[in-house]
Order: C-alpha cells, then sequence, then structure tokens
C-alpha cells in the first residue's frame, strides 16, 4: 500500500524553511554581517579631530549616511583620510575604507564648528559712532573661516563705525574705520625716545593720521621733518635706536 508523507509535518518544515531564509534575508539576520554606519561616521568624525587645537572651543559633525548602504563588517580596523578640504577649512570630505577581503570604501563628509568669545556691539549703535568701552560686550558665537573677528574690546575702542550695528552683532574690520585724531596743520607734542633719554618737543603735522599711524611731523625747534607714530590725539612719538 502506497504510504504519502504527513502533510501537516511537511507544512511545518516547509514553514521553518522559508521563515529561515527570510530572517537570514532581512535587516535584522544581515545586521550582524554589515558594518555598522554609526561606526564609520565615528571613524570620520575621530579622524578630523586631530586636526583641531586641544584648547580649541568646537564641535564636529558628519552628515548622515543613506540607511540602504549595505556594507560588509570589516573584520580590520577602519583607516581614514582627508581627500578635499573646505574654501573656509570648517567642512571636511574623509575617506572612510576597509581593507578586508571584501574591500569597501566610502566618503562621509564632515563639518567642523568653531567657537570663541568675540567682540560684540552691547546695544544698537549708529553709523560714524565713536566706540567706547560702554559699547562693547564679549559673547560666546561661532567663529567663520572668512570672518575676522575681535577678542579684545580694547582693539577697537576709539574707532568709528562706517555703518549702523544692531545689538549682539559682532564687529569686524568691515565695520570700522580709524578715527582721525591729527589734522594736517595742528599742533602736536613729539615724544623722542633714545635710549633711556626722553625728549619733548613741540611740533607741527605736516599730514592727517590716525591712531597707530606713521605721519610726517616738523620740530619746530629744529625745523627738521620727522617720521613719528601717532599715539593720540595731539601726540605723536619717535623712537631712536
Amino acid at each position: 500500500m502506497l504510504k504519502f508523507p504527513n502533510t501537516d509535518r511537511c507544512n511545518r518544515a516547509h514553514q521553518h524553511l522559508v521563515l529561515g531564509l527570510l530572517f537570514i534575508w532581512s535587516p535584522f539576520g544581515l545586521a550582524g554581517q554589515l558594518q555598522s554606519l554609526a561606526q564609520i561616521q565615528d571613524a570620520a568624525v575621530a579622524k578630523v579631530k586631530t586636526l583641531i587645537p586641544a584648547d580649541t572651543d568646537f564641535e564636529v559633525e558628519s552628515s548622515l549616511l543613506d540607511p540602504r548602504l549595505r556594507l560588509t563588517r570589516c573584520s580590520q580596523a577602519l583607516t581614514t583620510e582627508i581627500k578635499t578640504l573646505g574654501s573656509e577649512r570648517d567642512r571636511f570630505n574623509v575617506r572612510v575604507s576597509c581593507h578586508d577581503r571584501k574591500p569597501w570604501s566610502l566618503f562621509v563628509p564632515v563639518e567642523v564648528r568653531r567657537y570663541g568669545k568675540v567682540v560684540v556691539a552691547a546695544r544698537a549703535l549708529q553709523r560714524n559712532q565713536v566706540l567706547t568701552q560702554d559699547d562693547l560686550t564679549l559673547e560666546r558665537r561661532r567663529l567663520r573661516g572668512s570672518m575676522h573677528y575681535f577678542s579684545q574690546p580694547q582693539a577697537v575702542i576709539d574707532q568709528v563705525l562706517t555703518r549702523a550695528i544692531p545689538a549682539g552683532l559682532a564687529l569686524n574690520q568691515n565695520a570700522l574705520r580709524h578715527r582721525r585724531v591729527i589734522r594736517r596743520g595742528q599742533n602736536v607734542t613729539i615724544t623722542i625716545q633714545s635710549g633711556a633719554i626722553t625728549v619733548r618737543a613741540q611740533g607741527v603735522a605736516l599730514t592727517d593720521g590716525q591712531r597707530g599711524q606713521h605721519i610726517r611731523v616738523r620740530n619746530l625747534n629744529s625745523k627738521k621733518t620727522l617720521n613719528a607714530k601717532v599715539m593720540g590725539a595731539g601726540q605723536v612719538a619717535v623712537v631712536r635706536g
């Protein structure tokens, strides 16, 4: 008599086989065989951090990788290499590679955000306003590579604004000009320093001058023309070796 296989037993075996195959080819089944995308991102971030001085206030973040990526898990340590730099040196492309039996590599974009204490307007300031200590304060701001910031208020005090500045805006050199503190034909005091000897004389400015600028002045006693540094309103200095 012919014997037929137990239908229930065959169905159960078939179901187990199908479920096993589904698990193997599912994301859950492959998870142990695939490279962690988070580890790839961490490797790229760690590479960029090696370029940044230890005393820098910064944050580093990589772009999210496509979750559909299926890369074989690397049994060796991942290698990293910075291939390109952003124009402002705050964006990087890091090549992360696996040199295993099934090698792979991909580029991970990484951004660096740098921060620092910079001089900002303590209140709304007007065009042509001469800056004083009360107009300025220090605040933590993100530093962008193409911008020049001031870290000390003393660097901008007594300078003149070329445009109106709202409260809280960081100051940069494009918004400032030095105030003219000496005008051509103005009487000035000349301080002449030669070693340990200091001599003061009266003179007249031959050109306009801003603080820190060198201008020509005439010594009224000797009638000689000197090249002097503007120290302040009506004050110039000559230093001789």
